[in-house]
């Protein structure tokens, strides 16, 4: 009876161990990748660890340029910048933690350039740069929780990247390049200022 009185006992401190549920937590914040761009980013999971989805850069622009000559010019540029990981935390000391992890991400940018004609003898030749950037960046950085709701993080994200750039003018392929390229500069720094519920 006491043996199986133990067992029962061992049986519902594990279940009830195994059965807590961990506090969820959630952040969405603003992103400042080497102080020149700034995103978005939403965060999910718990105290030891959270998933993590950026938007960087989004951007969409058109401008007119009138020269003198018989031709104008038109410009388009659009382009995007979006990741998302996993990142995890270790203390550091009561206030700082160590996070790390991974994101995987990819970025488009496409530009655009295109004679308007005022004259109709002369042709308009139109020029399209597209280029698309895809791979793996390694998270290291620290947080610090300034209170219960308000997190300041920094971090740097070395990466191993792939790419892809496309040349048409009038529609047509002129050039094509595609490449890879890894290492570590300072245009993968980042300041992250999040609230957290």
């Amino acid at each position: 009876m006491k043996k199986i009185f133990l067992l029962m006992t061992i049986l519902s401190v594990s279940l009830l161990t195994f059965g807590q549920e961990k506090k969820r937590l959630k952040e969405v914040g603003l992103v400042f990748s080497n102080l020149d761009e700034f995103g978005f980013v939403y965060k999910v999971g718990h105290e030891k660890s959270m998933w993590r989805f950026n938007v960087i850069s989004l951007n969409n622009s058109k401008s007119d340029v009138e020269e003198v000559g018989e031709m104008d010019k038109e410009y388009k540029n659009t382009g995007f910048n979006f990741s998302l990981g996993k990142e995890y935390y270790s203390p550091l000391t009561s206030k700082f933690q160590f996070k790390y992890g991974w994101d995987v991400f990819y970025r488009f940018s496409n530009h655009k350039e295109k004679d308007v004609v005022n004259n109709l003898w002369t042709k308009a030749n139109k020029l399209e740069n597209k280029s698309k950037y895809y791979g793996v960046n390694f998270i290291l950085g620290v947080n610090y929780p300034i209170n219960d709701h308000i997190v300041l993080g920094a971090e740097v994200t070395p990466a191993f990247s792939w790419d892809k750039t496309t040349r048409e003018v009038n529609d047509e392929k002129i050039y094509e390049d595609k490449g890879h390229s890894w290492g570590f500069s300072n245009n993968h720094a980042r300041i992250t200022l999040a609230y957290r519920f």
